[in-house]
């Protein structure tokens, strides 16, 4: 059984954490996030946490790694993105920073929907729904 650890990277200089991740070598990890920082690349190339490691670097620190939890649970890395997100901590997750209201939510599957219905309608061939008969 494989155990993953999920970590939350820290910044020193503000002792506030700027991301959420998962391994099942945090220390090899956490060695990989500074050494992909030092890295050459372009600025501004999409890359915050890489970015962010960087900055920390440049100043004298290195990020600090805290885990959160020691789990058989691959799916956890989300919930602990998602509970830091809730708990108004701006973490550089890609796929998890924005958060969306329930009005927001039930727009965009009402959205999705309607795309669905013009497709299925498009193929079909039909223009309109037809009412229903009752006999």
């Amino acid at each position: 059984m494989t155990t993953y650890y999920v970590y939350g990277l820290t910044d020193p200089r503000a002792m506030q954490m700027f991301y959420v991740g998962q391994s099942t070598n945090p220390k090899d990890r956490l060695n990989t996030h500074v050494a992909v920082a030092n890295l050459p690349g372009k600025d501004g190339d999409g890359h915050a946490v890489k970015e962010r490691v960087a900055d920390i670097l440049r100043a004298g620190f290195r990020p600090s790694m805290t885990i959160l939890e020691k789990t058989p649970d691959k799916s956890r890395e989300k919930h602990w993105i998602q509970h830091c997100l809730f708990l108004g901590i701006p973490l550089l997750n890609k796929a998890y920073t924005v958060v969306r209201t329930k009005e927001e939510k039930n727009a965009m599957q009402r959205k999705r929907a309607a795309k669905c219905r013009a497709k299925c309608l498009a193929e079909t061939g039909l223009t309109k729904r037809k009412p229903l008969e009752i006999i």
